[in-house]
Protein backbone atom coordinates (compact mmCIF):
# COMPACT_ATOMS: atom_id res chain seq x y z
CA UNK A 1 0.00 0.00 0.00
CA UNK A 2 3.24 2.83 1.08
CA UNK A 3 4.42 1.52 -2.31
CA UNK A 4 1.06 2.43 -4.62
CA UNK A 5 0.85 5.65 -2.42
CA UNK A 6 4.49 6.35 -2.72
CA UNK A 7 4.02 5.79 -6.73
CA UNK A 8 0.56 7.63 -7.29
CA UNK A 9 2.65 10.66 -5.25
CA UNK A 10 5.56 10.81 -7.39
CA UNK A 11 3.24 10.31 -10.54
CA UNK A 12 1.10 13.03 -8.88
CA UNK A 13 4.54 15.72 -9.02
CA UNK A 14 5.95 14.65 -11.99
CA UNK A 15 2.21 15.60 -14.03
CA UNK A 16 2.71 19.03 -12.09
CA UNK A 17 6.09 19.95 -12.85
CA UNK A 18 5.63 19.01 -16.58
CA UNK A 19 2.16 21.26 -16.15
CA UNK A 20 4.31 24.05 -14.74
CA UNK A 21 6.84 23.56 -17.01
CA UNK A 22 4.51 24.23 -20.28
CA UNK A 23 2.44 26.76 -18.10
CA UNK A 24 5.74 29.15 -17.53
CA UNK A 25 6.96 28.47 -21.22
CA UNK A 26 3.62 29.85 -22.47
CA UNK A 27 3.60 32.64 -20.00
CA UNK A 28 6.92 33.24 -20.85
CA UNK A 29 5.91 33.53 -24.56
CA UNK A 30 3.24 36.15 -23.93
CA UNK A 31 5.37 37.95 -22.08
CA UNK A 32 7.99 38.55 -25.06
CA UNK A 33 11.02 36.46 -26.17
CA UNK A 34 14.84 37.42 -27.41
CA UNK A 35 16.73 35.59 -30.50
CA UNK A 36 13.95 34.69 -32.75
CA UNK A 37 13.52 37.67 -35.53
CA UNK A 38 15.15 35.14 -38.68
CA UNK A 39 18.66 37.09 -37.94
CA UNK A 40 21.63 35.85 -38.92
CA UNK A 41 23.04 36.57 -35.10
CA UNK A 42 20.34 34.40 -33.48
CA UNK A 43 20.77 32.21 -36.15
CA UNK A 44 17.81 32.37 -38.57
CA UNK A 45 15.52 31.21 -36.16
CA UNK A 46 11.47 31.51 -35.58
CA UNK A 47 9.36 30.74 -33.08
CA UNK A 48 7.79 27.95 -35.81
CA UNK A 49 10.44 25.46 -34.54
CA UNK A 50 10.17 22.26 -32.29
CA UNK A 51 9.11 23.11 -28.75
CA UNK A 52 8.27 26.25 -29.38
CA UNK A 53 5.11 26.21 -31.79
CA UNK A 54 5.90 23.51 -32.96
CA UNK A 55 2.18 23.23 -34.43
CA UNK A 56 1.81 26.20 -36.74
CA UNK A 57 0.79 27.94 -40.00
CA UNK A 58 3.58 29.19 -41.81
CA UNK A 59 2.65 32.27 -44.40
CA UNK A 60 4.45 35.13 -46.35
CA UNK A 61 4.20 38.46 -44.32
CA UNK A 62 2.05 41.00 -45.83
CA UNK A 63 3.24 43.69 -47.14
CA UNK A 64 3.54 46.77 -44.49
CA UNK A 65 4.85 44.67 -42.11
CA UNK A 66 7.78 46.88 -41.32
CA UNK A 67 7.38 50.78 -41.66
CA UNK A 68 10.40 53.17 -40.66
CA UNK A 69 9.46 56.83 -40.62
CA UNK A 70 12.13 59.99 -40.22
CA UNK A 71 11.34 62.55 -37.75
CA UNK A 72 9.21 64.52 -40.50
CA UNK A 73 6.99 61.16 -40.45
CA UNK A 74 7.78 60.39 -44.01
CA UNK A 75 8.51 56.62 -44.58
CA UNK A 76 12.14 55.72 -45.18
CA UNK A 77 14.21 52.89 -46.56
CA UNK A 78 17.19 54.50 -45.85
CA UNK A 79 18.88 56.04 -42.59
CA UNK A 80 21.41 59.12 -41.57
CA UNK A 81 23.96 58.13 -39.28
CA UNK A 82 22.95 59.61 -35.75
CA UNK A 83 19.50 60.85 -36.54
CA UNK A 84 16.29 59.20 -34.83
CA UNK A 85 13.71 57.06 -36.73
CA UNK A 86 10.38 55.41 -35.61
CA UNK A 87 9.93 51.89 -36.38
CA UNK A 88 6.36 49.94 -36.64
CA UNK A 89 6.20 46.31 -36.85
CA UNK A 90 2.14 45.51 -37.87
CA UNK A 91 0.44 42.41 -37.04
CA UNK A 92 -2.61 42.77 -38.78
CA UNK A 93 -4.32 40.10 -37.07
CA UNK A 94 -7.72 39.11 -36.84
CA UNK A 95 -7.79 37.54 -33.55
CA UNK A 96 -6.54 39.21 -29.99
CA UNK A 97 -3.82 37.63 -29.24
CA UNK A 98 -0.05 38.32 -31.13
CA UNK A 99 3.63 39.20 -30.66
CA UNK A 100 6.81 40.07 -32.50
CA UNK A 101 10.49 40.07 -32.62
CA UNK A 102 12.98 42.42 -34.25
CA UNK A 103 16.36 43.45 -34.30
CA UNK A 104 18.47 45.41 -36.32
CA UNK A 105 21.71 43.89 -37.95
CA UNK A 106 24.00 43.73 -41.08
CA UNK A 107 24.15 40.55 -43.39
CA UNK A 108 26.71 39.04 -41.03
CA UNK A 109 24.45 39.18 -37.41
CA UNK A 110 26.14 42.18 -36.15
CA UNK A 111 23.65 44.61 -34.16
CA UNK A 112 23.82 48.11 -35.18
CA UNK A 113 21.94 51.10 -33.36
CA UNK A 114 20.12 52.15 -30.02
CA UNK A 115 16.69 50.74 -29.76
CA UNK A 116 14.01 52.81 -27.25
CA UNK A 117 11.05 50.87 -26.25
CA UNK A 118 7.14 51.85 -26.94
CA UNK A 119 4.15 51.59 -25.58
CA UNK A 120 3.49 47.57 -25.39
CA UNK A 121 7.53 46.88 -26.16
CA UNK A 122 10.34 46.35 -24.50
CA UNK A 123 13.95 45.74 -25.39
CA UNK A 124 15.14 41.77 -24.37
CA UNK A 125 18.90 40.89 -24.99
CA UNK A 126 19.24 43.74 -27.77
CA UNK A 127 15.32 42.56 -29.51
CA UNK A 128 12.54 44.73 -29.69
CA UNK A 129 9.91 42.38 -28.28
CA UNK A 130 6.45 42.56 -26.94
CA UNK A 131 5.62 42.75 -23.57
CA UNK A 132 2.64 40.57 -21.50
CA UNK A 133 0.36 43.68 -21.46
CA UNK A 134 1.46 44.66 -25.31
CA UNK A 135 0.26 41.02 -27.16
CA UNK A 136 -2.97 41.77 -26.87
CA UNK A 137 -5.48 43.21 -29.39
CA UNK A 138 -6.82 43.46 -33.30
CA UNK A 139 -4.63 44.56 -36.19
CA UNK A 140 -2.38 45.22 -33.33
CA UNK A 141 1.14 46.78 -34.40
CA UNK A 142 3.68 48.09 -31.94
CA UNK A 143 5.91 51.20 -32.55
CA UNK A 144 9.58 52.11 -31.15
CA UNK A 145 12.49 54.57 -31.86
CA UNK A 146 15.68 53.29 -33.60
CA UNK A 147 19.13 55.77 -33.34
CA UNK A 148 20.86 55.27 -36.56
CA UNK A 149 24.32 54.04 -35.51
CA UNK A 150 27.41 55.99 -36.52
CA UNK A 151 28.65 56.89 -40.61
CA UNK A 152 30.37 53.95 -42.42
CA UNK A 153 27.82 50.86 -40.97
CA UNK A 154 26.70 50.24 -44.27
CA UNK A 155 23.42 48.78 -45.33
CA UNK A 156 21.48 46.96 -43.14
CA UNK A 157 18.47 45.22 -42.14
CA UNK A 158 15.51 45.50 -40.11
CA UNK A 159 14.64 41.43 -39.12
CA UNK A 160 11.01 40.62 -37.44
CA UNK A 161 8.83 37.90 -37.01
CA UNK A 162 5.39 38.03 -36.23
CA UNK A 163 2.99 35.59 -34.48
CA UNK A 164 -0.97 36.05 -34.86
CA UNK A 165 -2.22 33.87 -32.19
CA UNK A 166 -5.04 31.78 -31.58
CA UNK A 167 -5.38 32.42 -28.28
CA UNK A 168 -6.02 29.41 -26.84
CA UNK A 169 -3.50 29.15 -24.15
CA UNK A 170 -0.80 26.55 -26.33
CA UNK A 171 1.66 26.80 -29.03
CA UNK A 172 -0.24 25.27 -31.25
CA UNK A 173 -2.12 26.50 -34.35
CA UNK A 174 -0.98 29.77 -34.57
CA UNK A 175 0.34 31.65 -37.75
CA UNK A 176 3.47 32.97 -38.10
CA UNK A 177 5.47 34.82 -40.63
CA UNK A 178 8.69 36.77 -40.76
CA UNK A 179 10.04 39.54 -43.19
CA UNK A 180 13.35 41.88 -43.42
CA UNK A 181 13.07 45.45 -44.22
CA UNK A 182 16.72 46.79 -45.91
CA UNK A 183 17.90 49.88 -45.23
CA UNK A 184 20.84 51.69 -46.80
CA UNK A 185 23.43 54.16 -45.53
CA UNK A 186 22.75 57.57 -46.44
CA UNK A 187 26.28 58.74 -47.60
CA UNK A 188 24.75 61.96 -48.84
CA UNK A 189 23.49 63.22 -45.78
CA UNK A 190 24.77 66.51 -43.73
CA UNK A 191 25.47 64.99 -40.34
CA UNK A 192 26.49 67.45 -37.60
CA UNK A 193 29.43 68.52 -36.97
CA UNK A 194 29.87 68.14 -33.06
CA UNK A 195 32.80 70.49 -32.94
CA UNK A 196 31.19 73.55 -34.21
CA UNK A 197 27.64 72.61 -31.99
CA UNK A 198 27.43 72.51 -28.89
CA UNK A 199 24.06 69.98 -27.50
CA UNK A 200 21.11 71.82 -26.16
CA UNK A 201 19.90 72.21 -22.70
CA UNK A 202 16.45 71.42 -21.61
CA UNK A 203 15.17 73.05 -18.61
CA UNK A 204 13.25 71.84 -16.09
CA UNK A 205 13.43 68.49 -16.19
CA UNK A 206 11.19 66.97 -15.30
CA UNK A 207 8.48 69.30 -16.21
CA UNK A 208 4.78 70.33 -15.80
CA UNK A 209 3.97 73.13 -17.55
CA UNK A 210 6.74 74.56 -19.43
CA UNK A 211 10.18 73.65 -20.76
CA UNK A 212 12.76 75.91 -21.98
CA UNK A 213 15.54 75.02 -24.71
CA UNK A 214 18.69 76.61 -24.36
CA UNK A 215 21.17 76.68 -27.31
CA UNK A 216 24.64 77.46 -26.57
CA UNK A 217 25.17 78.69 -30.53
CA UNK A 218 23.62 82.24 -29.83
CA UNK A 219 24.13 83.59 -33.05
CA UNK A 220 22.00 80.13 -34.77
CA UNK A 221 18.42 80.74 -36.16
CA UNK A 222 15.39 78.31 -37.59
CA UNK A 223 16.14 75.83 -35.09
CA UNK A 224 13.41 73.43 -35.55
CA UNK A 225 12.27 71.36 -32.46
CA UNK A 226 10.48 68.34 -32.92
CA UNK A 227 8.87 66.60 -29.86
CA UNK A 228 8.00 62.81 -30.16
CA UNK A 229 6.09 60.27 -27.34
CA UNK A 230 7.84 56.46 -27.32
CA UNK A 231 5.12 55.41 -29.59
CA UNK A 232 6.80 57.65 -32.23
CA UNK A 233 3.85 60.17 -32.38
CA UNK A 234 5.11 63.66 -32.77
CA UNK A 235 3.60 65.87 -30.19
CA UNK A 236 4.79 69.56 -31.72
CA UNK A 237 7.25 70.58 -34.05
CA UNK A 238 8.21 74.01 -33.47
CA UNK A 239 11.31 76.55 -35.18
CA UNK A 240 12.97 78.34 -31.78
CA UNK A 241 15.37 80.87 -31.03
CA UNK A 242 17.51 82.47 -27.98
CA UNK A 243 14.70 84.72 -27.77
CA UNK A 244 11.57 82.34 -28.01
CA UNK A 245 12.37 78.98 -26.81
CA UNK A 246 9.58 77.83 -24.58
CA UNK A 247 7.68 74.54 -25.67
CA UNK A 248 4.39 74.62 -23.66
CA UNK A 249 3.99 71.20 -22.27
CA UNK A 250 1.03 71.41 -19.55
CA UNK A 251 -1.31 69.47 -22.01
CA UNK A 252 1.04 66.53 -22.34
CA UNK A 253 0.18 63.29 -20.30
CA UNK A 254 2.81 61.96 -17.88
CA UNK A 255 5.73 60.40 -19.17
CA UNK A 256 9.00 60.22 -21.26
CA UNK A 257 9.21 62.28 -24.91
CA UNK A 258 12.00 62.58 -27.17
CA UNK A 259 13.21 66.17 -27.95
CA UNK A 260 14.98 66.64 -31.57
CA UNK A 261 17.04 69.56 -32.65
CA UNK A 262 17.77 69.72 -36.06
CA UNK A 263 19.68 73.22 -38.04
CA UNK A 264 20.05 73.93 -41.46
CA UNK A 265 19.20 69.78 -41.82
CA UNK A 266 22.22 69.53 -39.39
CA UNK A 267 21.14 67.16 -36.43
CA UNK A 268 22.11 69.31 -33.36
CA UNK A 269 21.50 66.85 -30.57
CA UNK A 270 18.49 64.72 -28.73
CA UNK A 271 17.51 64.92 -25.50
CA UNK A 272 14.92 63.09 -23.36
CA UNK A 273 11.94 65.08 -21.36
CA UNK A 274 9.80 63.68 -18.68
CA UNK A 275 6.71 65.48 -17.87
CA UNK A 276 5.36 64.35 -14.10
Amino acid sequence: MLKKLTLALSLLTLTILISDSFYNQVLSDSKGKAGYAKDPFGGNQTCARSGCHSTYANFAAPAGTIVMKDVSNTVVNSYTPGQTYTITINAMNKGTVSGFDAIVENATGTKYGTFTAGSGSQIKSGYMTHTFAGNSGINKSWTFQWVAPVAGSGSLNVYAVVNRANGNGSASGDSIFNTTLAISENTNAIVANTTELTPMVVYPNPAANASFVSIANVGMTDVLVNCFNLNGQLITSQTINNANNTINVSDWNKGCYLISLTAKNKAISYQKLIIN
